[in-house]
């Protein structure tokens, strides 16, 4: 079995963060990740969520994930589908297009009636 190693000096990236900070750990590895890897817009749309449930605006939140406040403001929009459509959106049945259409009704139990008229519709364009 291999054994991988780093590097005697490979530099490794840490963030020192005071005790005493507004941000919080899981902000800055929700920011750390991102930057590593394009983060799927439905994590996008939780993450701001709970950054906007802790009172951040979208300026603040853009700032975080490092993505315009425009898309901020499109994400916390689709937090209005309900959780089922977002379940099926994760599951990659639905696009990110087609739940913004569900968006345009806030009634949850509506957007499931629609969701369930569509599903198995050879068009499904939003």
């Amino acid at each position: 079995m291999t054994q991988k190693r780093l590097a005697k000096f490979a530099p490794i990236p840490c963030i020192v963060q005071y005790t005493a900070s507004d941000i919080l750990a899981e902000d800055d590895s929700l920011a750390g990740n991102m930057q590593r890897v394009a983060v799927n817009p439905l994590n996008q749309l939780r993450a701001s969520a709970a950054l906007r449930e802790r009172g951040q605006g979208d300026g603040e939140i853009a700032a975080a994930i490092f993505v315009t406040a425009q898309v901020v403001k499109q994400r916390l929009k689709l937090a209005s589908a309900t959780p089922a459509l977002l379940e099926v959106c994760a599951e990659d049945d639905i696009t990110l297009e087609q739940l913004m259409a569900f968006t345009v009704s806030i009634d949850h139990a509506r957007q499931v009636q629609v969701w369930e008229a569509v599903k198995n519709s050879s068009n499904k364009a939003p």
